[in-house]
């Protein structure tokens, strides 16, 4: 008996802990980050959005972009180009992450993007930018205008690497557009898949290995995140610790975008990193994506006026699918007439199902699963004759019956007048 007390006890507790731990990140509560947004990449929806629309610093965030046009621009990643002097002042300045590119070094294009996202390195970004456009100035033209390409209006960059400039700002729904659309490249999602990475020795310095700045995908480091798939870390004292995480678990992924942690207030640890895996943990325990209609599976029936058959079956030609919260009701209405009149061909559409969630409704049509004939002409002519024999029976028995009832009156009235008589 103790011991069955015990497991209900368990579970009722298990279940108050789950439900918590859902609602949890709901208003922002929990959130070390300023900005967030998360979206399904399966699905589309947003499942966790905050301050998303605030202009931002995006520290090195901005690589991603630097990265994507940079592939785009070049024709083969093999080629060379030779560092030319003075293009990394700025960053010495200001303290960046660099790898102490040298002036005439001669560095791949692969291996500058690999530094960039691998690494985080501030020289091999503006290496890429002056390659691409000549100078960072140009390169900043070029960035702004690929923004706009993409949909991340409320953006504007001034540099490659992401260094702090008040002009040099972006939003955490921008930024999660950027890099929805960096993500649709085989060559970027092949350099975010590493976390580790060898330049070889040049003329004028050694071999470089380097690992990612991003801890929870290195496999060894405390808080390492199997899930996790990249993408880019970034920090500066005025952006606060920023992260673009992807991760994927049971079929589903998860773009996360978040800004502004660690900033103004001192942790020990990098709480962007706590940030992600907590709400990616969070939206797979969370949301599940559900087929709510399955298209060619019989959902009601019609009835047929004059038909062989009495109803006919109604389907839908394609799934009705959500991303549904564990807490979500479905409500599902459908959109019929009363009745048809035969023929029924199959694949008349006979009306409309429509499902609510939330906020989301979607409407689709429904189709005649099968057809219906009409009964024999025969048939409906006998029926015909039929109710045409009934009604004239029914209209003789009520005369019949009426001529009786006016003889009965004559008869008693006439007997009545002959006792008045005197």
């Amino acid at each position: 008996m103790k011991i069955l007390k015990l497991i209900i006890t368990a579970v009722i507790l298990s279940t108050v802990l789950t439900f918590s731990a859902l609602a949890l990140y709901e208003n922002g509560d929990g959130i070390y980050s300023d900005n967030v947004y998360m979206e399904n990449l399966e699905t589309g929806r947003v499942v966790l959005e905050l301050d998303a629309d605030e202009h931002v610093y995006p520290a090195s965030l901005t690589k991603i972009l630097t990265c994507i046009i940079a592939i785009e621009k070049c024709q083969d990643l093999s080629e060379i180009y030779e560092i030319p002097r003075g293009i990394f002042d700025d960053i010495y300045a200001q303290g960046g992450a660099h790898l102490s590119i040298k002036y005439g070094e001669r560095l791949t294009v692969g291996d500058l993007l690999h530094a960039t996202m691998i690494r985080s390195a501030c020289d091999s970004a503006t290496a890429l930018a002056c390659y691409v456009s000549g100078s960072v100035e140009a390169f900043a033209e070029v960035m702004n205008e690929k923004a706009r390409e993409i949909g991340a209006l409320n953006s504007h960059f001034v540099n490659a690497h992401g260094l702090h400039d008040d002009n040099h700002y972006t939003t955490a729904k921008d930024m999660s557009l950027i890099a929805k659309y960096a993500l649709q490249n085989p060559v970027f999602c092949d350099i975010i898949s590493k976390w580790c990475y060898t330049i070889p020795a040049t003329e004028v310095s050694d071999e470089r290995y380097f690992e990612s700045t991003m801890s929870p995908e290195i496999p060894d480091s405390n808080n390492y995140y199997p899930a996790l798939t990249g993408i880019k870390s970034g920090f500066t004292d005025e952006a606060g610790r920023c992260l673009i995480t992807k991760a994927e678990k049971d079929s589903e992924s998860y773009l996360l975008v978040t800004l502004g942690a660690n900033r103004d207030r001192y942790y020990l640890d990098n709480m962007a990193f706590t940030d992600a895996i907590n709400l990616h943990e969070y939206a797979f325990a969370r949301f599940d994506e559900e087929v709510l209609v399955e298209k060619d599976i019989p959902l009601n029936k019609v009835t047929v006026e004059n038909g062989k058959t009495e109803r006919v079956e109604v389907v839908c030609r394609e799934d009705i699918s959500y991303l549904r919260a564990v807490d979500e009701s479905v409500e599902i209405t459908y959109t019929l007439p009363d009745s048809v009149t035969a023929p029924v061909n199959e694949g008349d559409e006979l009306g409309s199902v429509t499902v609510k969630v939330g906020e989301f409704e979607q409407t689709k049509p429904l189709y005649a699963l099968s057809g219906v004939e009409p009964l024999p002409r025969s048939s409906l002519v006998n029926d015909s004759k039929f109710v045409t024999v009934l009604n004239f029976s029914s209209l003789a028995i009520f005369l019949i019956s009426l001529l009786v009832l006016v003889v009965f009156c004559l008869v008693f009235f006439r007997k009545k007048k002959r006792r008045l008589k005197p």
